[in-house]
């Protein structure tokens, strides 16, 4: 596991698992859930990433703009903020990987948010972990949590 800095600016923050001697092949971005969500799936995004790195895949897990170690303030942000830096998680992970292509997997809103990010990319395939479909019900469900 490598942490690095990323972007065009350097302000996103990640962690990159090089393939181990497994089987597999391939890279895979581990797209973070927003607010609350990113917390409470913090560990298993991290096991994640080093079970598929154990398996042979290229990973990146990172933090968007404004969450974690990433740069910025949440309320400095936006959602076409967050686009760019999932696109710009894209390219470092196919970079990284030497791959011209990149499994996506999004949990909770950022599955939505990989969505609208990565309509141009090279995507190898998408896994959407409990996904959010609508921003708005996803609006009214945290504040029904708080």
């Amino acid at each position: 596991m490598e942490p690095l800095y990323f972007g065009h600016d350097e302000s996103l923050f990640g962690f990159y698992h090089p393939a181990g001697v497994g089987p597999g092949g391939g890279a895979v971005l581990l797209n973070p859930p927003l607010f609350n969500d990113y917390y409470r799936t913090y560990q298993i995004n991290k096991e994640l990433a080093n079970v598929l790195s154990g398996a042979g895949y290229d990973v990146l897990r990172f933090d968007l703009s404004g969450m974690g170690d990433s740069a910025k303030r949440l309320k400095e942000v936006d959602f076409v903020q967050w686009q760019v830096d999932v696109s710009a998680a894209f390219t470092e992970i196919c970079d990284l990987s030497g791959y011209d292509t990149a499994a996506v997997v999004g949990i909770r809103c950022s599955a939505l948010l990989a969505m609208s990010s990565l309509e141009s990319a090279n995507v190898d395939g998408l896994v959407f972990w409990d996904p959010v479909a609508s921003g708005a019900d996803y609006l009214q469900l945290l504040q029904e949590i708080e």
